[in-house]
């Protein structure tokens, strides 16, 4: 749960402890088993799959597409990390915005933007602002 979003989410719904495995430099760390600890992600990825071939637990492997995330300017993979961030609690702030459309201090033109407005406002997200958006995309 703690190195992908959806993964992130179903782990916060069912309470499980958010254990990260990598290092900053995204080598794997001592939260691991000792057999791949320190090893690159993806030299660990091949071992674990030759391990699980070697106990013979791996059922089968097969190609799917998978969108991964990289970065703007290497284009280098992005691997997703907990880390510590400053929040600005936004729901608090967004009330008053609600409130005046609610009232007709503010008005839309045309009006069905509003049910666009509500749903966002409604449903909005802390804001992130430590240099940082959702799971390390950087704000340009």
């Amino acid at each position: 749960p703690a190195h992908d979003f959806n993964d992130y989410q179903v782990g916060q719904r069912h309470q499980l402890p958010m254990i990260n495995i990598f290092t900053i430099d995204a080598k794997i760390n001592n939260q691991a088993p000792t057999a791949y600890q320190g090893l690159d992600r993806f030299d660990a990825r091949k071992q674990i799959i030759a391990d699980l071939e070697a106990k013979n637990l791996l059922e089968k492997i097969e190609d799917h597409r998978l969108k991964v995330p990289r970065g703007d300017r290497t284009h280098a993979i992005i691997e997703p990390l907990l880390t510590d961030q400053w929040f600005v609690k936004a729901q608090p702030l967004a009330e008053p915005a609600i409130e005046a459309v609610k009232n007709g201090d503010i008005r839309f033109v045309p009006e069905n933007w509003s049910k666009t407005y509500f749903d966002w406002l409604n449903n909005i997200e802390d804001w992130c602002i430590s240099r940082q958006i959702w799971w390390g995309h950087r704000i340009h």
